[in-house]
């Protein structure tokens, strides 16, 4: 699975783009179902599939996307693994998988401020006590 994870990303030495896990959940299923659409063609028409998949380097183990009529972008490619086979995938999960990160360190912050606010009610109530 192509795995889309929340970064920070330089683009054009100027412009930071931030990609929120409900944006990368939408780019990875945005492929899955140009991989789909792959597999479908090699479900129907096994030859044209094989024909245009040679078109490419002798040895070369990707397809790419654009000659099936899947993709709008002559650069998409996919494995021809990946199109024979393609993985049960939903938006859920990928939603899940890049969300849990974000989560995470949500929670550790969170939990680091509580007990700096704590320790510092340790400290005046010390005080206050003596």
């Amino acid at each position: 699975m192509q795995r889309v994870q929340l970064a920070l990303r330089r683009r054009n030495d100027s412009v930071v783009d931030v990609e929120t896990p409900y944006t990368a959940a939408d780019t990875v299923m945005a492929w899955y179902q140009k991989v789909v659409c792959a597999h479908d063609l090699l479900e129907r028409d096994p030859q044209r599939f094989w024909d245009l998949a040679r078109t490419g380097e002798r040895g070369d183990t990707k397809v790419n996307l654009h000659s099936f009529g899947c993709s709008p972008d002559a650069d998409d490619t996919a494995s021809i693994a990946v199109v024979k086979s393609p993985p049960d995938l939903s938006w859920w999960y990928v939603y899940v998988w890049e969300i849990a990160p974000v989560l995470a360190w949500a929670a550790a912050i969170s939990l680091a401020v509580y007990a700096f606010v704590i320790a510092i009610g340790w400290v005046i109530s010390g005080f206050k006590a003596s």
